[in-house]
């Protein structure tokens, strides 16, 4: 994490450059108000800014109050540090928009722990800006879907026809991608695209000896299934040419994307169709089947290098309304891991309710809840105040549906 100081005093700059580098952040250094106050405005400013009262070309409350007035993505984390030791001149700082106000010269242990609170609180305005751009992504996502199902204009009976015919299919004991038959695959898919109003004209499993790639596709879509009966998980993508979404998109909504990310949230409902199509039937098979983590899409030329597909994974090539579809199953290992709570991930999945059910019958966590860097501080305090050493169970999803869910 940066760390910003702006301040003109050559001694303090030496000490808060060695005081932050000891506090694990990153220092950048400026000595007027002016250059000081274009680094914390910048797209990529740090999150911490150490400022002084008294500063050259602008002085500290000027600085303040310009950072607090600019519409920022990222709300920085103000602090003074300043030979001020008025409690008005605290309060004036603490008005004009400042988190935390300090006195020169300063203890140096008081220092450290309020540098940090401002790492924790800075923390925790990251893990809610990701969860309200997440509830942002789902209500734009259910505007789309909700246009769909008011243009949906395809008959219920051939949707339920083709779901019966996928219920009836013969299921297998060993699930991988090659269970599916070909007449499962053009079922199941005629089915969940009927819910995106798309028709499936041809499904054909493509020839082995092909080489399987992403990167010949514009736009890659991603899905994710947990199958806990049988240890494995299943990574469901769909690859297409950006002419192929645009066409798709006019298809099943009659009209025009306003923008790429619209396009981007369309093909990722797309996914979702097809990962719960996959999810009913394996389902009926084995049990135990979920999907923790929701639907995404990258555009493939500004993506870094795709994890490597495992030697099974099985691809088919699509015919959707006339146009060329990739979609590509790979199944992954995915065994339950005992860990102590300071090994653990984001995005690891609980395999089963947090404390299990022989230590307490009142859980903290319930079997499914995908980790976040609060719940594992969550369970890393609970570990280390109950004393009692309990290892938590979870399952690590694939390689893939962690590029795709770190992409963004």
């Amino acid at each position: 994490m940066k760390a910003l100081v702006i301040d003109d005093d050559p001694s303090t700059q030496k000490i808060m450059k060695l005081l932050l580098e000891k506090s694990g952040f990153e220092p950048v250094i400026h000595s007027d108000g002016q250059k000081g106050c274009e680094a914390a405005l910048a797209p990529d400013a740090p999150s911490l800014v150490i400022l002084d009262w008294m500063l050259p070309d602008m002085d500290g409350l000027a600085v303040c109050k310009k950072l607090r007035a600019a519409a920022l993505r990222v709300r920085p984390y103000i602090l003074f540090l300043t030979s001020k030791k008025e409690k008005a001149d605290a309060a004036s700082g603490l008005d004009i928009g400042a988190d935390d106000f300090v006195s020169k010269p300063f203890n140096v242990a008081e220092l450290q722990a309020r540098l940090r609170v401002a790492q924790r609180t800075l923390e925790y305005q990251r893990e809610l800006q990701k969860k309200a751009e997440a509830f942002e992504v789902h209500a734009q996502r259910s505007q789309l879907l909700g246009e769909i199902s008011v243009k949906q204009k395809v008959a219920d009976a051939p949707v339920q026809a083709a779901k019966a015919a996928v219920a009836s299919a013969p299921g297998k004991k060993e699930i991988k991608p090659t269970d599916f038959s070909n007449q499962e695959i053009r079922f199941l898919l005629s089915a969940t695209l009927m819910e995106m109003r798309l028709v499936l004209e041809a499904a054909k499993v493509r020839n082995g000896a092909e080489p399987l790639s992403l990167k010949s596709c514009d736009y890659c879509a991603w899905g994710g299934l947990l199958l806990g009966n049988d240890n494995a998980w299943l990574d469901i993508m769909v690859a297409l040419k950006g002419t192929t979404l645009t066409a798709l998109f006019g298809k099943a909504l009659d009209r025009k994307a306003t923008s790429e990310v619209e396009h981007r949230y369309f093909l990722a409902e797309i996914a979702r169709a097809i990962m719960m199509g996959f999810m009913r039937t394996l389902e009926r098979r084995s049990g135990g089947v979920q999907h923790p983590l929701m639907s995404r899409t990258v555009k493939v030329e500004t993506s870094s290098a795709f994890p490597p597909l495992p030697p099974e994974s099985k691809s088919y090539d699509l015919v959707i309304e006339g146009e060329a579809v990739q979609l590509i199953l790979a199944m992954h290992e995915c065994p339950a891991l005992e860990l102590a709570p300071g090994a653990l991930r984001e995005l690891d999945v609980l395999a089963e309710q947090f404390p299990s059910r022989e230590v307490s019958e009142v859980p903290m966590f319930m079997s499914g809840v995908v980790l976040t860097p609060r719940f594992i501080e969550k369970l890393v305090y609970h570990v280390e105040t109950s004393q009692v050493g309990e290892l938590v169970r979870v399952r690590r999803p694939s390689g893939m549906a962690q590029y795709f869910n770190y992409a963004d």
